[in-house]
């Protein structure tokens, strides 16, 4: 099996909001890609994506915001079988969300979040969604430029017109170069 190459053209844009104390950023991704082939043949051809994010970092008062807004649009796929092809739609994906985070002391940090995804349906009439998740997290300073964080979110919401819910652990270590 070989997978098809794969280009991708990136444009931001970055501007100075709140008389300097925050910053609002766009960023477009067009993604194009190659037809996949296995033993010569063509197999699969992927739908070119798009993905537009819109972020606002700002400080009000003692918290740091973050609010973001994220399209992921995606074109037909199409799958290969023999002398036969199906094309298969993608749904979008739209997802917002904002955190606040304060520092609690010199090394730790907490933040309070909360998100919104919505996900289209795609050709075979499956995949939409609707889900909301919230909860808290932890940033823990190891050294200046190091650190750890932790998040645990509780999430509910609907997929395919089921009700559905759970949680979310996360966690990473973030190094600034």
């Amino acid at each position: 099996y070989t997978p098809g190459a794969e280009l991708s053209l990136t444009a931001g844009v970055d501007r100075e909001i709140l008389d300097g104390d925050g910053k609002l950023t766009l960023d477009v991704v067009y993604t194009t890609y190659g037809d996949d082939e296995q033993d010569g043949q063509q197999v699969f051809a992927s739908g070119a994506k798009i993905l537009a994010q819109l972020t606002a970092v700002f400080r009000a008062g003692s918290l740091d915001w973050t609010v973001y807004a994220v399209e992921r649009s995606k074109g037909k796929n199409t799958a290969y079988a023999g002398a036969s092809a199906t094309q298969l739609s993608n749904g979008n994906q739209l997802e917002a969300g904002a955190r606040a985070f304060r520092r609690l002391n010199k090394r730790l940090g907490a933040r309070l979040g909360a998100d919104l995804r919505v996900y289209g349906d795609n050709a075979n009439d499956a995949g939409e969604a609707t889900l909301y998740t919230a909860g808290p997290g932890l940033r823990y300073t190891l050294s200046p430029g190091t650190f750890f964080d932790l998040n645990l979110k509780a999430g509910t919401g609907q997929l395919d017109g089921q009700s559905v819910s759970g949680f979310e652990l996360s966690g990473g270590i973030w190094v600034r170069l």
